[in-house]
């Protein structure tokens, strides 16, 4: 499954059907939050910038940098026998209630 992400700064949306994943990976995994769903639209750097790492992190690793900007607001693919809305729900878990209202559909 693949979801269409939004970028709630600019309102652009990307279906992200090169990053097909289980629903584990989307919910839970590297694609739960912004550090992956910003490589999509080519914003690692920017993000990175604006949510730089602890200064005693270890140098090379990365900061997980949160969950404020870019949501899923669809599901295409094998959905592996969930409803769209749960998968949605599930995707975006971690992410501001307010964005969820202002975007998702339920």
């Amino acid at each position: 499954m693949w979801p269409t992400l939004l970028d709630t700064e600019t309102g652009e949306r990307r279906e992200t059907g090169k990053l097909a994943s289980s629903y584990f990976w989307w919910a839970e995994g590297n694609g739960s939050c912004d550090c992956n769903r910003a490589i999509e639209f080519g914003k690692e750097d920017e993000m990175e910038e604006r949510f730089p790492p602890p200064d005693d992190f270890p140098q090379g690793a990365g900061a997980c940098i949160g969950c404020t900007r870019f949501i899923a607001v669809d599901v295409h693919g094998d959905l592996e026998g969930m409803e769209k809305s749960l998968i949605l729900e599930g995707m975006n878990q971690e992410y501001p209630k307010e964005l969820l209202a202002k975007y998702v559909a339920t």
